[in-house]
């Protein structure tokens, strides 16, 4: 039942992080252009970049080990040691974040835009989502984040019409997630959470045993936040414009898995320890319904993909129609790939596994990412993304198979 709730209330608080960029994209890309709402992913492709680093995997790790924690002296201690951390791999990213518009110069227009988002930046150190996901009392962070995201909506309408806008823009976008995190830490106090005392040795187990996660979670997001990066190192602010725009309806499908993730790997971490049956019965349950629902989405996406584009993005998107197409077994191919590799490899500690997946297929990725983006601009990049998925589930699902896990959860 508690699973359920949390289930309710992460489906309504990251479903607002779906569905505010939903309803603002059409306004933005007609407002800003296919160019300038290009050049403002590509500055926060990479802000998203150092996020990855400072979140070193402790939004999986962290929220596992407070979830097996005996006593709330442990959790206090996860608490400390993951905030502390964060802070320290902050100063060295934020400083090489910005000098890169200095240095590249194909970056160098957005110098501006960078330093404003490096609030957004700061703010992952402080997020606190792991801490509510492994006490499993989600509605907290829920809670602020609607309301938060929320108040976004109506004063980027207010204050963002015209191309001039873009720095305004990244305010509002950088302050909602700083605004966001900061009440987030205030509250813990609430559940009795609070900084404790730790030694250097705490924070180097720390780095340690979330390694595995960060590497298998980096490589994963190399290749699809590097991509318009790629693209607008190798193309133009405009393909980038086309390849984000239409990337945030893919994301819109794939986001309802995401946030069942969030909460089911919690569980399955708790049901393991109680019976490993029980555990595999649920992973079961879960691959059913979310094959189900990924067919579903493939179909809605494939077959009315002009009419979304069209009546969404407006007609200087046209060729975002066929990339849509491309992207659009996506909706089948990540779900699988994270009940693989999360709900099984990792929760079974098949850590190394778990991270050569990832990294062969970034390595992979790179290879032909470049050339398709460069020769065939946002559908290029699109069809990498498809490409590198199809390779990914293919490996895991050969590993899984070598480990024994899929023989059990036949038989479970």
């Amino acid at each position: 039942m508690n699973m359920l709730k949390n289930i309710i209330m992460l489906f309504f608080s990251q479903g607002v992080n779906y569905i505010v960029p939903i309803i603002l994209v059409p306004y933005l890309v007609r407002v800003l252009g296919p160019v300038e709402y290009g050049k403002f992913n590509l500055a926060l492709s990479i802000i998203l970049y150092g996020c990855l680093f400072i979140d070193f995997g402790f939004n999986l790790y962290s929220s596992g080990k407070i979830a097996k924690a005996s006593n709330k002296e442990e959790v206090n201690r996860t608490y400390t040691t993951t905030i502390i951390t964060k802070v320290i791999l902050f100063i060295p990213i934020s400083i090489i974040i910005m000098l890169i518009p200095l240095f590249f110069e194909k970056f160098y227009d957005l110098k501006s835009l960078v330093s404003i988002l490096i609030i957004q930046l700061f703010s992952s150190v402080i997020s606190t989502i792991w801490l509510y996901q492994g006490i499993e009392k989600v509605r907290i962070y829920s809670y602020v984040n609607i309301i938060v995201k929320l108040t976004s909506v109506p004063l980027i309408f207010l204050f963002v019409q015209t191309k001039s806008d873009l720095d305004v823009l990244a305010i509002i976008q950088a302050s909602t997630f700083f605004m966001s995190a900061l009440i987030l830490l205030f509250l813990a106090r609430r559940e009795n959470i609070h900084f404790v005392k730790i030694k250097i040795e705490d924070i180097f187990y720390q780095l340690k045993h979330a390694l595995p996660i960060f590497l298998g979670t980096i490589s994963v997001s190399l290749y699809t936040m590097s991509t318009p990066i790629i693209l607008g190192i190798t193309n133009t602010a405009f393909e980038v414009g086309q390849y984000t725009a239409t990337d945030k309806i893919r994301g819109a499908f794939i986001s309802i898995f995401l946030i069942l993730s969030n909460v089911i790997y919690p569980r399955v971490n708790k049901l393991r320890i109680e019976s490993e049956t029980s555990a595999l019965q649920f992973i079961k349950k879960v691959f059913y319904i979310q094959t189900s629902i990924g067919a579903f989405f493939f179909l809605i996406i494939y077959t009315t993909s002009s009419f979304i584009v069209d009546y969404y993005l407006g007609l200087e998107f046209k060729q975002s129609i066929l990339l849509l197409k491309v992207m659009s077994p996506m909706v089948i191919l990540v779900p699988l790939s994270v009940l693989l590799s999360n709900y099984l490899l990792l929760s079974w500690e098949y850590k190394r596994y778990y991270l050569t997946v990832p990294v062969v297929t970034c390595i992979c990725h790179f290879f032909y990412a470049i050339p398709l983006s460069h020769f065939y601009g946002a559908i290029g990049s699109g069809l990498s993304i498809l490409i590198t998925e199809l390779i990914s589930l293919s490996l895991l699902t050969f590993f899984v198979y070598k480990s024994g896990l899929m023989k059990k959860l036949y038989e479970s």
